[in-house]
């Protein structure tokens, strides 16, 4: 049987939603086919294992739910990541080691999505689901976000980056004035989930907005407001190697789609119900959020948004399941993409759902996938047999 380690959690901001996501992902593997090892990452940085959490209600008390956990360290080897038991602070609970076949990053934000994690298990040569590291760092980048899919030709906003050692707001607002203009959106530059996004309707409101951006990370993105615009979210995943996009969904709030709105039901509920049965025990997560499921843009658009969605996957040369997130006016009827997302809240299974493939069935499709790229990086060389030190000639052929 093949062990999956979901790993969760982790030193970011969206903590609390990756906790969400993993609990969806762990209620939708199939048990009979997969041995199932969470792996939490604390808010300081150390991992976790333990049955306990596979309960969704234990970390209402993380400080009860650590005593139950077993802390644990890494070490690699033959392409598995191996869980052995550490000292937790005077007491050590286990004594056997878990191996991991496979990995199932779920860490949102920082150390997680941003290609960090990803390097981690590309060094111990494990196979994982998603992104690869340079994918996963251009989604989680807001502006390199924006430089990769204007170079491939990828409709996306205009946009003003500043930096913490940048010149003072004067400048700055009237770079917007003679650029696009206000009102504008402030956001940090690599976090996700709304967190530390504003919005500044004159210059007298722009020094804040840029000083909470700036609190996360260390640039803002600046780009106009798309007032009326119309969110439009699509989910892509590689099937047998090549893209395929799931339905769309259009968000049914305009404007700023906060944290609250997406994760604590701030948001209306949805004009219509999505038809699927398939959502996991987990509550919350980005399936709550205000949404008609499936879009109602006619043929054609929903068309366009697919067909834009499978080009910003393929322009970050991303893997495994990502949602893009796009803009459309209402009025003309034009398209922008707004930001990828390389590990979507949910896994964004809400939109596979509608296709027929549910979230288990998505879940092993992944998986396959996973495996199709490890087996294919293999097939590469990555040594040659260097004669430059030891003075003897290259073996012939190699």
């Amino acid at each position: 049987m093949t062990s999956i380690g979901v790993i969760f959690g982790g030193r970011s901001v969206e903590h609390e939603v990756s906790v969400l996501t993993a609990h969806q992902a762990m209620a939708a593997l199939d048990d009979t086919d997969f041995s199932i090892v969470p792996v939490y990452i604390g808010k300081d940085g150390q991992w976790y294992t333990g049955t306990a959490l596979r309960e969704l209600s234990a970390f209402a008390d993380i400080a009860s739910l650590m005593r139950r956990l077993q802390m644990v360290r890494m070490s690699f080897g033959e392409g598995r990541l191996v869980l052995e038991p550490r000292a937790h602070g005077l007491r050590r609970f286990g004594a056997g080691s878990l191996a991991i076949d496979v990995a199932l990053p779920l860490v949102h934000g920082t150390f997680g999505e941003d290609g960090t994690l990803q390097g981690l298990l590309e060094m111990a040569n494990v196979p994982y689901i998603g992104c690869d590291v340079a994918a996963s760092a251009i989604g989680m980048d807001k502006h390199l976000t924006k430089v990769v899919l204007g170079a491939a030709g990828v409709p996306v906003l205009p946009y003003l980056m500043v930096w913490q050692k940048d010149p003072g707001l004067a400048q700055i607002a009237e770079r917007i004035s003679s650029g696009f203009g206000f009102p504008v959106y402030v956001k940090p530059r690599n976090l996700g989930s709304s967190i530390g996004v504003s919005r500044v309707a004159s210059a007298d409101e722009l020094g804040d907005a840029i000083e909470l951006a700036l609190s996360y990370t260390d640039g803002a993105l600046i780009e106009p407001s798309q007032e009326g615009a119309i969110e439009i979210n699509c989910s892509v995943m590689r099937k047998d190697g090549a893209p395929v996009a799931s339905v769309c969904e259009q968000l049914t709030k305009r404007g700023l789609v906060s944290y609250v709105d997406k994760y604590m039901g701030g948001a209306k509920q949805p004009a219509r119900e999505s038809k699927s049965t398939q959502a996991p025990a987990a509550k919350g997560g980005m399936k709550n959020a205000g949404r008609i499921v499936p879009a109602p843009l006619g043929a054609a658009t929903t068309r366009r948004v697919q067909e834009m969605s499978m080009a910003a996957y393929s322009a970050i040369h991303a893997d495994g399941i990502v949602r893009v997130d796009l803009l459309m006016d209402e009025a003309s009827g034009k398209l922008t993409v707004n930001e990828l997302n390389t590990i979507p809240g949910s896994l964004a299974f809400y939109l596979w759902s509608e296709t027929g493939l549910s979230f288990p069935r998505l879940l092993e499709t992944a998986v396959t996938d996973s495996r199709r790229r490890f087996f294919a990086r293999d097939e590469h060389s990555y040594s040659i047999d260097s004669w430059l030190l030891s003075g003897a000639p290259p073996v012939s052929g190699k």
